[in-house]
């Protein structure tokens, strides 16, 4: 009766109670309170579905990973910071005679990279050893693993070999296979190809073409070298593996790579100290240094990964299916290496943040945290 009094009173006195809606306005009044609570309902569920999401990649391993990875990069932001304030340079830069090798000899380099290419594949069919190998591993092969449903969609459209392979096993001694190829042959190969050859060669013809045209001394030293061979090295990075990619294939293709690498690091590191006379310090190596070499490298990988991490994020949001998005966020990381580079002529330092940011992302995918790159 209170419900009926009070719907008589509005009948009765709309100056107090608001003029009586039409039929047609209280069922649009009605749909939209509906839609309003299914809202309300879906946005519920789809907080649930995020908090199910980050509950998964945010495991206590991760987590921790994260915590102690971030709190340490802020602590080397802060010393950089510090550094800028006071004036004093953030890397001291140590100069040096220029490295003897040429072009021919540059070209003489990469001209193994590409014979090594074709001639281990081709020995390795003869002999046979990773084909048994590979055989081996997919007769005692563990568990599949791997991103399923929509997650696949997403994250798999094109990768690096490494990272399908790693989605699709999950054995431990496949990871770690994995990790010594990508985090410790590619790299140390990666900096001995670009930043002791290729950018040691350019700086050379860089101070060359200072002395020879006044004009190029308006741009800063190392400049030019810096940037052509961090172009270079990010324009040969990109995802080229689709996620159905045979398991035992892409096996067999990373085996490939990590002898073609060791080959190739001993023939450029051979040639130099021959035909080219390079002394160990034209190669970048001082035994001395070697400690002070590790901390900056560890203290370059923390001050750069969440920066690459974030743009390639940010990237990725934005363009999430453009192929330049590996190269954009890598071409940064490649300036941080031949800085490094350029303002000690040592390669350790570049060596160490170049295995540190890949393990990183490798212990990230075996985590459960997919990688972008």
């Amino acid at each position: 009766m209170v419900w009926s009094t009070s719907w008589r009173r509005r009948r009765c006195c709309p100056a107090r109670w608001g003029p009586s809606l039409a039929p047609s306005e209280q069922r649009r009044v009605t749909g939209a309170r509906r839609r309003r609570r299914r809202g309300a309902r879906s946005l519920g569920h789809a907080a649930e579905g995020s908090e199910g999401l980050l509950s998964q990649w945010l495991s206590i391993p991760v987590a921790v990973l994260l915590v102690v990875t971030l709190g340490s990069s802020a602590a080397v932001w802060g010393w950089i910071v510090a550094r800028w304030r006071r004036g004093q340079p953030i890397v001291a830069f140590q100069g040096r005679t220029p490295v003897p090798w040429r072009a021919p000899d540059v070209a003489a380099v990469a001209l193994s990279y590409g014979l090594f290419s074709v001639l281990v594949p081709h020995v390795d069919q003869q002999l046979g050893l990773v084909n048994r190998f590979v055989a081996w591993h997919g007769e005692h092969g563990g568990q599949r693993g791997g991103v399923e449903g929509d997650d696949q969609d997403e994250w798999s459209q094109a990768a690096h070999p490494v990272v399908v392979l790693l989605r699709q096993r999950r054995e431990a001694g496949l990871f770690v296979f994995c990790l010594v190829v990508a985090a410790v042959v590619v790299p140390v190969t990666e900096e001995v190809l670009f930043r002791l050859v290729l950018q040691g060669w350019l700086e050379s013809a860089e101070r060359r073409l200072r002395r020879t045209i006044p004009a190029a001394r308006r741009v800063v030293p190392g400049t030019w070298a810096v940037v052509s061979t961090s172009f270079i090295f990010a324009a040969l990075h990109y995802r080229g593996m689709p996620p159905e990619a045979d398991p035992l294939e892409l096996l067999r293709l990373l085996v490939y790579v990590g002898v073609v690498d060791l080959c190739v690091v001993a023939v450029a590191v051979a040639w130099l100290r021959g035909p080219a006379g390079a002394t160990a310090a034209d190669l970048g190596w001082s035994g001395r240094q070697l400690w002070a070499d590790v901390q900056l490298g560890m203290a370059a990988f923390l001050a750069v990964v969440a920066p690459v991490y974030g743009i390639q994020i940010a990237l990725r949001l934005c363009l999430p299916h453009s192929p330049i998005v590996d190269p954009i966020s890598l071409f940064l990381f490649a300036l941080v290496l031949g800085t490094l580079y350029y303002r000690t002529h040592r390669i350790v330092p570049s060596i160490v943040t170049h295995v540190a940011f890949n393990g990183f992302s490798l212990t990230l995918l075996r985590l459960g945290l997919a990688p972008l790159g």
